[in-house]
């Protein structure tokens, strides 16, 4: 089978610490800083996809004080992009190209099922 036809589910990252919509962006920016990614799903009780919070918008916020008191709702956006486990990995890539995002959010039905990045493709090449 070729590489882009396989389904995302064949490399994404299934381990993954989501942040609650609750959350302090102190919780959120130790959260990124500890697993090294730029961008982290944030979901609601039942565990489906809320939003993302971006590295770069928790540095802003933090380091100027904006974000004081503020919790990951305040600051997170609505995913660029969102895949199925079973699309394919072209598609992802095609993602990660047009949309312009490092990180892929992975749900089924809605419920997060994990992450894909650029370098997870690259870790199963």
């Amino acid at each position: 089978m070729v590489a882009e036809q396989l389904p995302v589910n064949y490399a994404m990252t299934t381990q993954v610490v989501p942040l609650q919509m609750e959350d302090s962006l102190e919780k959120g920016f130790k959260v990124i800083q500890m697993y090294g990614i730029p961008a982290i799903p944030v979901i609601d009780k039942e565990g489906k996809l809320a939003g993302m919070v971006y590295r770069n918008d928790l540095d802003v916020a933090l380091l100027s004080n904006f974000g004081k008191g503020m919790q990951i709702k305040d600051l997170m956006e609505k995913p660029k992009s969102v895949l199925s486990p079973w699309d394919s990995v072209g598609a992802a890539i095609i993602e990660f190209k047009d949309k312009n995002v490092l990180v892929l959010p992975i749900t089924e039905d809605g419920i997060l099922k994990g992450i894909l990045t650029p370098f997870d493709l690259l870790m199963k090449a």
